[in-house]
């Protein structure tokens, strides 16, 4: 009985393990089909990808080369307008654009294509900027002018005008350069007030200008009077000159800087360069004093910490602790009212808000030194006069912010020592910054030509140093000048 109950079991399991031999026979037969499948999906879709980046690197490739040309030219409307976007919006100079170009075919495999020269997309920037200052047509409305004489290049200066549509603005944000129009680019060696005022009416019998944004420069605010225009002071401006006014007249404050300025040329070498103060602006040098103060608070923190001769220089920090507290808000004043001006324009609100920053100001006495009391005597000041020009409803555009923006950028391409001076790539400030479609590449690339950019130059550029030098000493001088 025993031994026939052993060998049902043996049975039993015999099935069992024969049917599990059978399970994992399938289950691996199963995995290979899977295994296969799988790896001929992987080579479909390796396949796949190839053939679309091909696709997708020609279609890229035909747009950079081989889509629409203007007439008589060798490049595409989309290469064109790559350069220009790479010169309004990365910063770079023109042989970076060039070399941009280059790595790009390099680095997307593309085939050997004809890269432009510096010279080439120079000229394409020139004619962009030629066409939107010559050609540009102005919608009627309310516009606001931004005017500003600036950028000394040896005997010549820049005198732009720019022009924000009001009726469109809502005033959400500050002005950007898309928002704006070049409605003037003149160079000449001195700008004198009649001159400006014959350009600014000139503007004034296309469009209708209700208020002129500016700096109160003399020969700027002569020309305003002639012309009979209504004058906006720039907030900017208006903010730096109290803070310099406050600096000049504190003792305290001109000491502070005083100081700081020594430390500056002691360590401005060696190890002891990381504790040096930050650097102030060597033009409209109290425009970016908010760095110092947040040196000086944070030194006062750890100054027990730091070496005993280091201790020993900047001791002064204790001294003028009170003083640095007062800079302290008042920095901080300026960014706020800068922020609600720049951004939502002067009006009964903005009045208010600023006002209430004031007043709060103003409750704590101990705080406030004689000097610091008239820098906010001179921010109200600046407010009621702006309070007296804006009507109920109105809202005022106060900030020249874009202008010297673009400025930044004229100044940023040229070099100042330069012995050429203002050249006609002066124009491309009108260009940069634009948004430009395949059809207006196409209309300015085939509308201006050479011959009109050397006009313009001869008819707005006076000779430069380097001309002048040439006329004097003979033609072949400066031949070893590599020409930009």
């Amino acid at each position: 009985m025993f031994k026939e109950s052993t060998k049902n079991t043996t049975n039993t399991w015999k099935v069992k393990a024969i049917e599990r031999r059978k399970e994992l026979t399938k289950e691996r037969k199963r995995n290979k089909e899977l295994r296969s499948s799988r790896d001929n999906w992987k080579c479909k879709y390796k396949e796949l990808s190839k053939r679309i980046s091909k696709v997708a690197e020609g279609n890229i490739a035909n747009s950079l080369t081989e889509s629409y040309k203007p007439d008589r030219y060798k490049y595409s409307c989309v290469l064109i307008t790559l350069c220009i976007k790479l010169l309004s919006y990365s910063g770079s100079s023109l042989r970076s654009s060039r070399h941009f170009i280059a790595q790009l075919y390099i680095v997307l495999e593309f085939e050997t294509f004809d890269i432009p020269s510096h010279t080439t997309i120079r000229m394409w920037a020139c004619k962009l900027g030629y066409y939107q200052n010559e050609f540009n047509c102005i919608d009627e409305g309310d516009w606001s002018l931004i005017v500003d004489e600036s950028v000394s290049l040896g005997e010549n200066r820049v005198l732009l005008v720019l022009g924000l549509r009001l009726d469109q603005w809502d005033f959400k944000y500050a002005a950007r350069s898309q928002d704006i129009e070049v409605l003037h680019f003149g160079v000449s060696p001195k700008w004198k007030s009649e001159e400006i005022s014959s350009i600014l009416e000139g503007i004034m019998d296309k469009i209708n200008v209700k208020y002129v944004v500016s700096d109160k420069g003399n020969n700027l605010m002569k020309s305003y009077k002639i012309s009979d225009l209504l004058h906006i002071p720039d907030c900017t401006h208006a903010l730096a000159k109290a803070l310099e006014h406050y600096c000049k007249k504190c003792e305290e404050a001109s000491s502070f800087l005083s100081q700081c300025g020594l430390l500056r040329q002691k360590w401005n070498m060696g190890k002891k360069t990381v504790y040096m103060p930050p650097s102030q602006r060597k033009k409209a040098r109290f425009h970016n004093l908010a760095p110092i103060t947040d040196w000086a608070k944070k030194v006062l923190i750890i100054i027990d910490t730091l070496p005993d001769e280091i201790q020993l220089h900047l001791s002064f920090l204790h001294e003028k602790q009170q003083w640095i507290n007062e800079f302290d808000w008042i920095n901080k004043m300026i960014q706020s009212i800068n922020v609600i001006l720049k951004t939502n324009g002067f009006n009964n609100k903005t009045y208010v808000d600023i006002s209430k920053k004031i007043a709060a100001r103003r409750l704590n006495k101990q705080e406030i030194s004689c000097y610091g009391e008239n820098f906010l005597i001179e921010i109200d000041n600046y407010l009621s006069s702006l309070d007296k020009i804006a009507s109920c409803e109105q809202t005022l555009f106060c900030c020249s912010d874009i202008i010297e923006s673009t400025f930044g950028r004229m100044k940023y391409r040229t070099s100042p020592n330069t012995p050429f001076g203002m050249t006609e790539f002066a124009l491309a400030i009108a260009s940069l910054g634009k948004s430009y479609n395949k059809e207006q590449v196409t209309q300015i690339m085939e509308t201006v030509k050479e011959k009109d950019i050397k006009e313009w130059k001869a008819d707005n550029l006076p000779p430069s140093l380097f001309e002048k030098k040439r006329a004097l000493l003979g033609e072949n001088f400066g031949e070893e000048i590599y020409l930009n």
